[in-house]
């Protein structure tokens, strides 16, 4: 079988809570007054321990970030399970992405290479762990847990759960405050017209290089840190 090494580089730009003036209503504003949504902020912290080599701990932040439907968390998932070895996870994962996904051309390159280490069997579990992947972090059941996540706030003034009122009005700082109607759209707009794109900060897809010699990925990992 061919032997196959992945190095993994990611850069984020600016921290996901950095400039956030307060937290309202359990949500996060920044200093714009935009809402940092669940899946930036999972990302942002699975970034944050990759970086500082808690790659476990990075894993299960990025979970989290793709169950709202964050296509970058199941990229870099896909990629930190190809450099466990572990290429069935990998290729399920990296199948989970679709067309629209920014680094789309990456993982089309990607995923031949990583099935040449697979055997039929193998690829066989790896179909029945995309299907099963598709149940939790699918594009339906992102749908519903970003639902879950709109009902799950409580606002002054109203004692339903995922009620804005229209009179609503949070000071996020900086003399920038949102109202009930601002919030709403920007929760509408997350929920039911999800994107892809990462606003807080910045991710780059840097290209994905394999290399034959461990020594040669530790030594380059340190010098991405």
């Amino acid at each position: 079988m061919k032997k196959l090494f992945i190095l993994l580089l990611m850069v984020f730009n600016g921290s996901v809570l950095a400039g956030t003036p307060g937290i309202k209503f359990g949500l996060h504003f920044d200093e714009k007054g935009r809402i940092i949504r669940p899946d930036e902020v999972f990302l942002g912290r699975g970034l944050s321990d990759e970086k500082a080599g808690f790659k476990d701990q990075a894993m299960k932040n990025f979970k989290e970030s793709a169950t709202y439907g964050n296509a970058y968390a199941k990229y870099f998932l896909g990629l930190l399970y190809l450099q466990k070895k572990d290429y069935l996870n990998g290729h399920a994962w990296l199948s989970l992405l679709d067309g629209e996904f920014k680094g789309a051309d990456k993982v089309n390159s990607l995923l031949p290479r990583v099935k040449a280490n697979l055997d039929e069997k193998q690829l066989q579990l790896a179909e029945e762990k995309l299907a099963e992947l598709r149940e939790t972090y699918g594009e339906y059941a992102a749908l519903m847990k970003r639902e879950k996540w709109r009902k799950s706030h409580k606002y002054t003034g109203t004692h339903i759960k995922g009620h804005i009122p229209n009179n609503l009005r949070i000071e996020v700082g900086n003399g920038v405050s949102v109202t009930g109607h601002n919030i709403r759209k920007q929760i509408e707009t997350f929920v039911y017209e999800y994107e892809y794109q990462f606003r807080i900060g910045e991710v780059k897809l840097k290209e994905t290089e394999f290399i034959d010699d461990a020594k040669e990925i530790e030594k380059e990992l340190n010098q991405n840190q």
